[in-house]
């Protein structure tokens, strides 16, 4: 399987294409289970938006996934369609620019100064110069980031992890001992 890290990018590259196409890619016949569980549950996904992440994962393990496996999966069509979602969005700001530009265009060919002072108000309200820039960051907007173990993880014995705390009490010890207050 890939990595985690490159799960979502390898499920959104390869989400629409047909099993000629994967074979030709080189996936192999597990990575190509993966990527058609993953469009069923984005298709799911894009029917019903309100669908839970409880919902979604179900619908992975219905197919055969594991439970990690489907968490895997759930996260990496959740970033799929955040990624096409901006994509979206992407290309009606392309397409609104590129209409404003024609109706700049169409508006000085006519000479016609109320098309034009128009366009531009249009303009200006969609890119929001009318108001004042917020300088100020919005820690609100700061969202969670996922946590994703990109190490092979062995949990510790209880006697290495009891050494593990001896060792650190020790160094903070000696750390306090040779500090001075201020």
């Amino acid at each position: 399987m890939p990595s985690r890290d490159t799960l979502p990018q390898r499920i959104r590259e390869n989400l629409f294409l047909d099993k000629r196409e994967m074979d030709a890619r080189g996936l192999r016949a597990d990575v190509q289970a993966r990527v058609l569980r993953c469009r069923k549950m984005y298709l799911a996904l894009m029917d019903n938006p309100s669908m839970s992440d409880g919902e979604l994962k179900r619908m992975a393990m219905a197919e055969g996934a594991g439970n990690t496996v489907a968490l895997e999966d759930v996260r990496a069509v959740k970033v799929c369609v955040g990624s096409l979602q901006q994509l979206t969005r992407d290309w009606y700001e392309w397409l609104f620019i590129q209409r404003i530009d024609e109706a700049v265009r169409l508006a000085r060919a006519q000479e016609d100064a109320k098309a034009l002072v128009a366009a531009a108000a249009a303009l200006g309200k969609y890119t929001r110069l009318d108001h004042e820039e917020n300088r100020e960051a919005d820690y609100r907007q700061i969202g969670v980031q996922p946590f994703v173990v990109t190490e092979h993880y062995e949990p510790l014995d209880t006697s290495a992890r009891r050494a593990l705390f001896r060792e650190a009490k020790e160094v903070i010890e000696e750390t306090d001992a040779n500090t001075t207050p201020a």
